[in-house]
């Protein structure tokens, strides 16, 4: 057996081994997108595009203004970095990435904002102009083609300077100059005065004000009077008035002065100020100009001449001759004139320009002389300057010479040299002065006939200076920049002597966030996205040889702001801060709430036309018709649930004597109605007294539209969801519908078949519908209201159930009889939302069209950043319909099928607001003449008088419209508001 035994474990061995094992499963190609669609601002920037592959990939754009900057890579989650350039334009546009992994592809879009129109205003926004009229001229900064319209005929415009005209009247006048671009508009206010009585004395000084540089001035200052003359006089030593004429004196401190010049006339007096700035520490860059030592040239005779025209400048100019078929350009500033061989006179000009800075010279040349005259006396004098004053780096100077005999030039020095030749006759003699590298020195020209006839010129030329060497400079704009968590690209201008390669840009290497890219005149840094909630920040050196220390670069950027917490979480009381009809549950826990009081009590208003009445127990003094007389004494003392949709409550109680209902919510989300009922209800099928919807969901956030109210726009701060929605996200479908309202209501109707418990026409009061918070009431087709009587007095103030009841449609003949509360915007007792939030007005969603764009996808629609679903809406038949028509008038949201094969309309979303209730609809019809078979989708009701229509791929169109109206009987969905400080 020992033998046996090492046999029979070999064989179990080659067994073991000879059986095939099963291998892994192949892995399956995958490229999942994590988002499709992203948005960046006009400024541009970098951004990061998520997805999921685990294939060789690459990506590409369709789009110039969009590169892909890692076009390629292998891993399983991947990061696409996009950079985006500015969108310089108005309007917004879009590109797309294209993802390639193997065999599969996805496109992600990537939309950019426009820039913003402005038109800015920059300087002075009104002007006031004296009585003889003027110019005056607008500042004016614009990204946009603006118009520009002028309320007055006595002002004329030419471009953005505008005259005015003389104003011979004694009155004064106004107008105004509007710059405008759509909706954007600046005004600019004249001003002009009368004209002065002659009788009166008067005095006028302009300007009266006076800004000087560090370098001093001269000015000179108009003086207007009727007494005479004026006088001025000023007490500082560095300011010189000589008659209107004004000196200032360079200011050698760096502290700015200021000094008054009094003119005086007769009894009358003005002032001038004047504001001299310090002399700054570094000069300032001059400002561009263009001198000509003349700006005329009256040639003496008709022969040919040449001409130096001196030119000073700090920037490099063009020169242009008006007529060049006589005047022609030579080397050096000299100019050829041609013989004038007409006997007419001719002249033109020579323009020297660069930019907005101009010098005119004009040439003036005489017609030829048919019959010269003869000699008499001999001449020869100087027609020009005696003495020239040369600089250092040496010019061509120019001695105008005026003879009818030949004559000699005598000069001795080595440094001057004779350019043009003479003749007999008026001449322009031309003399090159060299450079002087030495001290200053003089030198003398004769020009000599004979003994007796005889001038000199003198030239002196200025020693030689060294040239200062500029000190090496670097300066950058901004020095600091801060930017947000989601990054941006931002350009920083580079001011500097130095050559690009004797500077560098030095980034430090555990800084990996910032990138930089070479642009005109400096260099743009690309944030990347901060996905922490810490800051963080970093410095960039710009550094060289040449400079004493490194100029620095701050950048800071700021966290990730974390989540807010969780507003509705208050603690067990859920009451604390007021009641309400509806309170959000966002933890599991024990909670309370105060049943005494109906809705948000005494916050709140009901008017029936008699009077109000909002305590549950004990009653108020002022209690009349809501309900009736024996119901008023019979005090709620048991609590059911009426209904419970994912099991969120438990343990439910009722404190008869402290009027408190409490319970336990287990965490679930969903929702819950629960009821108080006084003693002689059995179940919660009986006549409930009042009662509180339930809704356990996580934490709602907020999104912000900008609406209308009383015509000027106002932010309305939303819900992200309909009441009742436990999710905001669209793929969770039917958990973001939320609940259906009738008109005025505060109890949610579930929007499932065969919820209601019944279906009943509505009584006289609104006490069978708070006793009967699950009834769903048929149209009264008299109303179109859910009253079962035109004759009833709620049938005239059905708007203030929920409470604005500006622009009521209710019935037209029983018009409201408060006209004085038409204006008013106010939670009710019926509001079925939380506390702190109410039904929104109409004018929430007044400006969509002019503000957003509205994206229509499978399951509901974006507006801004928040998603409606199409939740349907629920419509029962007035009486007489056959009973196997029950849900006959539904209009269910996606997926809704009732067992009758009714009511199956796709893409249909409601939202009530607080005003009359208004919507519309249409449904698929392939009869109608106006809509298209098979996949037109019934309108989408937005809210009580804007609808959406989604048509099908023939019509491609999503818009809204206001000038549709809804019945009142309709249930449909909520979306609450928060309640502003003042309301």
């Amino acid at each position: 057996m020992k033998k046996l035994f090492p046999l029979i474990a070999l064989m179990c061995l080659f067994v073991l081994q000879g059986c095939p094992q099963p291998g892994p499963e192949p892995e399956v190609d995958t490229l999942d997108l994590i988002k499709t669609e992203y948005t960046i601002g006009a400024e541009g920037g970098a951004l990061s595009l998520s997805f999921k592959s685990n294939l060789v990939w690459k990506a590409s754009s369709d789009a110039t203004w969009l590169n892909v900057d890692t076009p390629t890579k292998v891993v399983t989650t991947e990061t696409v970095k996009v950079t985006a350039t500015a969108n310089t334009s108005t309007e917004s546009r879009s590109a797309k990435v294209k993802i390639e992994a193997g065999s599969l592809t996805a496109t992600i879009t990537v939309k950019q904002d426009g820039v913003t129109p402005k038109i800015d205003i920059n300087g002075q926004t009104s002007f006031t102009v004296p009585s003889d009229g003027g110019d005056v001229t607008v500042d004016v900064s614009s990204n946009v083609t603006y118009e520009v319209e002028v309320n007055a005929d006595w002002i004329t415009r030419n471009g953005t300077t505008f005259t005015i005209a003389p104003n011979n009247s004694e009155s004064d006048r106004t107008a105004v100059i509007t710059f405008k671009y759509g909706e954007i508009s600046r005004a600019v206010s004249v001003k002009q005065n009368g004209k002065e009585k002659q009788e009166d004395p008067t005095l006028t000084i302009s300007p009266d004000n006076k800004s000087v540089s560090y370098e001093g001035e001269t000015f000179s200052v108009s003086v207007t009077t009727n007494q005479g003359s004026a006088t001025g006089s000023c007490p500082e030593s560095w300011v010189t008035v000589s008659g209107t004429s004004i000196t200032v004196a360079a200011n050698e401190s760096t502290e700015s002065r200021t000094a008054v010049v009094t003119f005086t006339a007769g009894s009358l007096s003005k002032t001038l100020t004047i504001s001299q700035e310090g002399k700054p520490d570094t000069p300032p860059t001059p400002e561009p100009y263009i001198r000509v030592d003349s700006e005329r040239f009256d040639l003496p005779s008709a022969g040919a001449a040449i001409i130096t025209i001196n030119v000073e400048s700090n920037v490099e100019y063009h020169v242009e001759i008006a007529d060049d078929t006589w005047v022609t350009e030579g080397e050096n500033g000299r100019f050829n004139i041609a013989a004038n061989e007409s006997e007419d006179d001719r002249s033109t000009t020579i323009t020297f320009s660069a930019g907005d800075e101009t010098a005119i010279v004009i040439i003036h040349q005489p017609g030829k002389t048919v019959t010269p005259p003869t000699p008499e006396d001999p001449v020869l004098i100087n027609a020009g300057e005696a003495t020239f004053s040369v600089p250092s780096e040496g010019k061509d100077i120019e001695v105008k010479v005026q003879s009818n005999v030949e004559y000699d030039v005598l000069y001795d020095a080595e440094w001057i040299t004779k350019v043009s030749t003479k003749s007999v006759k008026d001449e322009t003699i031309i003399f090159r002065v060299d450079p002087n590298k030495d001290g200053a020195r003089t030198a003398a020209i004769t020009f000599k006939y004979n003994d007796e006839l005889y001038f000199t010129v003198t030239v002196v030329q200025a020693e030689y200076v060294p040239p200062v060497i500029e000190d090496a400079y670097l300066r950058i704009s901004p020095q600091e920049v801060t930017v947000e968590p989601e990054g941006k690209a931002v350009d920083i201008m580079i001011d500097t002597n130095l050559e690009e390669d004797e500077y560098s840009i030095y980034i430090p290497g555990s800084v990996d966030w910032i990138t930089k890219e070479t642009i005109a005149n400096g260099i743009r840094i690309i944030i990347a996205e901060n996905s922490t909630q810490s800051s963080r920040t970093a410095t960039i050196s710009f550094r060289s040889d040449e400079l004493d220390n490194d100029v620095k670069l701050t950048v800071s950027q700021k966290g990730v702001v974390p989540p807010a917490e969780d507003p509705f979480d208050i603690g067990p009381d859920l009451s604390k801060y007021g009641t309400a009809n509806c309170y959000v549950v966002t933890k599991a826990g024990d909670y309370s709430f105060d049943a005494s009081v109906m809705g948000n009590g005494s916050d709140g208003y009901f008017w029936d036309g008699q009077g109000s009445y909002f305590n549950l127990w004990p009653l108020s003094s002022n209690a009349t018709s809501f309900y009736d007389s024996s119901n008023r004494t019979k005090k709620p003392v048991k609590v059911f649930v009426i209904w419970d949709d994912n099991g969120v409550v438990k343990d439910v109680e009722f404190d008869k004597d402290n009027m408190r209902v409490s319970f336990t919510a287990t965490g679930n989300k969903g929702n819950a109605l629960i009821g108080v009922y006084s003693s002689e209800a059995k179940t919660k099928d009986d006549n409930c007294r009042w009662s509180w919807h339930i809704w356990c969901t996580d934490a709602p956030q907020t999104t912000t539209i900008v609406g209308e109210q009383a015509t000027q726009e106002v932010e309305f701060v939303l819900m992200d969801r309909n009441v009742g929605a436990t999710s905001a996200n669209p793929e969770d479908g039917e958990a973001t519908y939320g609940f259906w309202y009738q008109w005025g209501r505060k109890d949610p109707l579930k929007m499932y078949h065969n919820i209601f418990f019944d279906e009943k026409q509505a009584q006289k009061s609104l006490e069978h519908s708070v006793n009967h918070p699950t009834y769903m009431y048929k149209v009264n087709i008299k109303t179109t209201e859910w009253f079962n009587n035109s004759t009833s007095s709620l049938a005239t103030v059905c708007a203030d159930l929920w409470g604005n009841p500006q622009w009521m449609l209710c019935s037209t003949s029983n018009p409201h009889p408060q006209s004085s509360r038409m204006s008013e915007l106010r939670k009710t007792i019926y509001d079925p939302c939380p506390p702190g939030w109410m039904v929104p007005p109409e004018g929430t969603w007044a400006l969509v069209n002019k503000k957003y764009d509205v994206e229509v996808v499978d399951n509901g629609l974006y507006i801004f950043d928040s998603f409606y679903p199409f939740a349907g809406f629920g419509s029962i038949s007035n009486e007489g319909a056959p009973e196997n028509n029950r849900g006959n008038g539904w209009y269910g949201h996606i997926g809704f099928h009732d067992e009758f094969g009714a009511g199956r309309y796709d893409r249909v979303m409601q939202v009530w607001t607080n005003c009359t209730g208004k919507a519309s609809y249409w449904w698929p019809n392939p009869d109608h003449p106006y809509l298209h078979a098979p996949d037109m989708y019934g309108a989408i009701n937005i809210s009580s008088q804007l609808w959406l229509g989604h048509f099908d791929d023939v019509n491609d169109q999503s818009y809204f419209e206001s000038d549709y109206s809804h019945i009142r009987q309709r249930a449909i969905p909520v979306r609450c508001m928060k309640i502003h400080s003042e309301q």
